[in-house]
């Protein structure tokens, strides 16, 4: 019998610790801002009623896939100008999401959040803005040396390729396989923290009656 309470004990005791391990790593996720531009713009662009700019980006190196969260958009004048955001696949042309309709505040950095969307990425991917009014907005660009050769005006079937800028629009994008671990959903993880506490209480008790029990 007290080879059997000392049994119960360990495995509960062993069970807390991979559970521990499990929370802790849970948790060990990074978030990147994807850029190819400079962060000073040298100047602003805009397009016609119907047209499109984009930006194709890269996961960062050694990431199998990540959560898309945030666009981010240099708006440098025509704000209170509606445009769309589109997100396409590696092909630059088949829609990742449904199109977000934005309507700039300010002028500056706009942030487009898209983590509703719950959007895994896994591989390229370009956001895209398309202009429903002539020239407006206008969107910052770098011309400042190297040029990443990313950014693109067209359409979505057939871009044309800036050679001399990189456009300010960037991705913001969540890294999903933490090391050694395994990505919860928030329910799971309060289910986790449950289970430590249950155990935590248990592992205490079985000792205390082992030593009542004559």
């Amino acid at each position: 019998m007290k080879g059997r309470g000392l049994y119960a004990s360990f495995l509960l005791f062993f069970l807390l610790l991979v559970l521990l391990v499990g929370a802790t790593t849970v948790l060990a996720q990074s978030t990147v801002e994807l850029a190819y531009d400079d962060g000073i713009a040298s100047g602003s662009t805009s397009l016609s009623t119907g047209e499109f700019m984009a930006v194709r980006f890269s996961l960062p190196s050694g990431w199998s896939e990540g959560k898309l969260l945030t666009a981010r958009i240099d708006v440098l004048s025509g704000a209170g100008t509606s445009f769309k955001v589109h997100v396409l696949d590696s092909d630059g042309s088949t829609p990742l999401i449904t199109p977000v309709e934005v309507t700039p505040p300010a002028t500056g950095w706009l942030d487009v959040d898209l983590s509703a969307f719950n959007l895994v990425v896994t591989d390229d991917f370009y956001i895209a803005v398309e202009f429903e009014e002539d020239h407006n907005p206008w969107i910052g660009y770098d011309k400042t040396s190297p040029i990443d050769g990313r950014s693109y005006h067209g359409q979505p079937s057939s871009w044309i390729l800036y050679d001399d800028r990189d456009l300010m629009i960037r991705a913001v994008v969540q890294e999903l396989v933490p090391v050694g671990g395994v990505v919860l959903p928030v329910y799971e993880l309060r289910i986790l923290v449950l289970c430590i506490a249950t155990l935590a209480m248990t592992v205490p008790l079985i000792v205390t009656l082992k030593k009542r029990i004559p």
